[in-house]
């Protein structure tokens, strides 16, 4: 991925082109501050998402 725009508000990313001029590549806009889901976990670690044991 490659950063293209960074704001207050969004954060433009795209799949690397390796500075290919024609090659055709989809953008991604993420809102920025993050919203809550995209935030790092701080349970614990061995739980997984559906709250099984990851044992």
């Amino acid at each position: 991925m490659r950063i293209v725009e960074v704001t207050p508000q969004r954060v433009v990313v795209k799949v690397d082109d390796f500075g290919a001029v024609d090659a055709a590549t989809r953008s991604y806009v993420l809102p920025f501050p993050a919203p809550d889901v995209l935030r790092p976990f701080e349970g614990d670690a061995s739980i997984l998402h559906d709250g099984l044991r990851d044992d």
